[in-house]
């Protein structure tokens, strides 16, 4: 951790400046922009992992002003992950994921004198989260890991115009390796399957399987592909819809949907089911199995399909 509290000076050790014009000034690491200016903390991650926790103070927040805070750094590579700021205007500012670009949300944040925002990063064994301290709002990616693990850095980088300040900087081991991570919004997987270590990617696949009774040719093994819809701190949502002829007739096009939640605040996972043709309404299925590697997810369908003794199971895995 480093609050920059002391002296004036150009020397911002034990920071690392790898690029740009760095100073401490008033108490705030400075950086005076249009230099792409990056420095990092000299600690090294304690173990070889991929996953780390961060977070830093904005300071003095002005419009244009841009901050990116990253972890998994290589000083000799160049390469590592990260979250970026962006002052919009006087009252909104965008976070987005550094080289993840499907994922931005608009903050609210004030710009008076003296302004600050803090910014977290966290990033598991295979997704990555930011953050802000004004709202409830993430930026949320999986992530393919390549290459091997190791003892990374984290620190600061300042890619626009303006010269930014940062205050408080913290770089700390994620809850894969030392428990004290707060910031995962997924924590639903049993401490026997991974605990938190393991995310779901961005889609996934629902698929039904009859377990009694006599099932129409199309929906023995249909497969709904079920996408991101949003996340926050307190849940993860998953959804996919499709159109099904009637389970009755075999004609017509009825709408299917499914949604797939993890909830955080208390941890569990809940499928729902919305169709009035072959589920018999919009409808919860019980959670039966969790397996890990390879990763699925079974929820069995207790509510009458077609018939009162047709049942199936609808079983969640990942796409090859």
């Amino acid at each position: 951790m480093d609050e920059f509290d002391r002296s004036d000076s150009s020397d911002i050790s034990p920071f690392v400046e790898k690029s740009g014009e760095w100073s401490i000034v008033d108490g705030k690491l400075k950086e005076d922009g249009g230099n792409n200016g990056l420095a990092y903390c000299p600690t090294k991650h304690p173990v070889e992992t991929w996953t780390a926790v961060a977070n830093v103070t904005l300071m003095d927040l002005a419009v244009g002003n841009e901050y990116i805070l990253f972890v998994n750094y290589d000083p000799v590579g160049g390469g590592f992950e990260g979250i970026k700021f962006v002052c919009d205007n006087e009252y909104t500012g965008t976070l987005s994921l550094v080289g993840y670009g499907i994922s931005a949300s608009k903050i609210p944040y004030d710009s008076g004198e003296g302004s600050e925002l803090v910014i977290s990063i966290c990033r598991n064994r295979n997704a990555i989260w930011g953050e802000t301290s004004s709202v409830n709002a993430v930026v949320f990616s999986t992530i393919d890991q390549q290459g091997t693990p190791g003892r990374h850095y984290a620190g600061v980088m300042n890619p626009g115009e303006n010269a930014v300040y940062f205050g408080r900087f913290s770089y700390l081991e994620h809850h894969a390796t030392n428990p004290i991570c707060d910031q995962c919004v997924c924590t639903c997987w049993p401490e026997n399957v991974g605990g938190e270590d393991v995310s779901l990617p961005r889609v996934v696949l629902a698929t039904v399987v009859p377990t009694e009774g006599e099932f129409p040719e199309f929906l023995d093994g249909l497969t709904i592909e079920l996408e991101v819809e949003y996340s926050t701190l307190d849940e993860i949502k998953w959804y996919g819809e499709t159109y099904l002829p009637s389970c009755v007739t075999g004609e017509g096009s009825y709408l299917c949907k499914m949604s797939l939640y993890c909830r955080a605040v208390t941890p569990k996972w809940e499928l729902v089911v919305e169709d009035d043709n072959c589920f018999g309404g919009t409808v919860g299925c019980e959670l039966l199995g969790i397996t890990c590697d390879p990763i699925v997810l079974a929820f069995g369908h207790r509510h009458v399909l077609i018939a009162d003794d047709t049942f199936a199971d609808i079983v969640i895995t990942v796409p090859p």
